[in-house]
């Protein structure tokens, strides 16, 4: 049962249960009475969620061990992860967080608070942007929300009980046309010459990239039977968003990608992602480190927006919401002006 005390300003939950042969005690102090009756609510039923479940899918450690944070995380990595086209994003974030705040790893599961996850989201806050820590909540709260709803390992989800971070600013970084011959001549990539090393793969993928408005992922995972120079465009299997989704293609994209003919005979590039990555990170120009490879993305709807109508430009993005699209949208007010004349 729980007991509140209040002490000078602020108000102690303690809880007292006895979980088969072991008897928890917990407390936690709060500044009004309300919060520590929710904490003690919500642990309690916690409590009562892992009196009642015992340690379903857990291998037997140890007879009266209870399950912690880390556990939870190792068995949505391995049962619900594995599934996702992702998984390699969400274990590189989850293997993280479980490693850099081991307080919030090591504590009961049943037992991590909304107060355990604001305190993550402030902590994570002073490292990296809104953006990030949105994300990586939305990561932790699912593997929460499979111990509540499949798992019957715990007795809520903490991460829906916080206030969340508001987004971060969307990067507005350009790649006017000097900036991308500067990449070019970085990455020795003569529009003429067809490529022999992984640092000019690497910038042939670049001007694609910038001629198609394709993520990296995208252009990386070329193969030839789905492109079609003939025709003038390729076929996107597997998308961020899940969907299919013809990409149509310029005089000059077709250009670039005659060029990679005779790397494989079933891929377009001989580089994954992780390499691309590092060579793009080894040989960008200094001047233009604040360049990410993504802003090949935001450069290339500008570019296509003179060409196409909003609905057509959507449709060979991908966005599927074209208020998603103007986050990709960056003209300045000198472009704009441009084109009132």
């Amino acid at each position: 049962m729980a007991t509140f005390t209040k002490r000078g300003a602020s108000w102690r939950a303690q809880i007292t249960k006895k979980i088969g042969s072991e008897v928890v005690r917990l407390s936690q102090s709060f500044n009004s009475k309300a919060q520590a009756v929710a904490w003690a609510t919500e642990t309690e039923a916690g409590l009562l969620g892992q009196k009642i479940t015992g340690l379903t899918g857990r291998p037997d450690r140890r007879k009266s061990a209870l399950l912690t944070t880390n556990d939870i995380v190792s068995r949505y990595l391995s049962e619900v992860s594995v599934a996702h086209k992702g998984a390699r994003w969400e274990k590189i974030r989850l293997s993280g967080m479980m490693r850099d705040y081991p307080w919030l790893a090591e504590k009961e599961a049943a037992l991590v608070t909304p107060e355990d996850v604001g305190r993550f989201r402030d902590e994570r806050l002073g490292r990296v942007s809104s953006s990030s820590v949105l994300r990586e909540l939305g990561l932790l709260g699912s593997v929460f929300q499979n111990a509540l709803t499949e798992w019957r390992l715990v007795g809520s989800n903490p991460v829906r009980g916080i206030r969340k971070p508001p987004p971060s600013h969307h990067r507005e970084t350009r790649i006017p046309p000097a900036d991308e011959a500067v990449f070019m001549k970085a990455f020795k990539m003569d529009p003429l010459v067809r490529p022999t090393t992984y640092r000019q793969q690497v910038g042939l993928i670049f001007a694609l990239a910038l001629e198609t408005a394709m993520r990296s992922g995208e252009v990386v995972g070329l193969t030839w039977d789905r492109v079609n120079l003939e025709k003038r465009y390729l076929s996107l299997e597997y998308t961020k968003n899940g969907h299919r989704r013809e990409v149509p293609l310029s005089a000059r994209a077709v250009m670039l990608l005659d060029l990679a003919k005779g790397l494989d005979g079933e891929r377009v590039f001989t580089i994954n992602s992780q390499i691309r990555d590092v060579v793009f990170r080894k040989y960008r120009p200094a001047n233009l480190s604040h360049v990410h490879f993504h802003d090949t993305r935001h450069e290339a709807v500008f570019r296509l927006s003179k060409k196409l109508q909003v609905m057509d430009l959507a449709r060979m993005t991908g966005h599927r919401d074209t208020k998603m699209l103007m986050d990709y949208y960056n003209p300045t007010a000198h472009e704009l002006s441009a084109l009132l004349d």
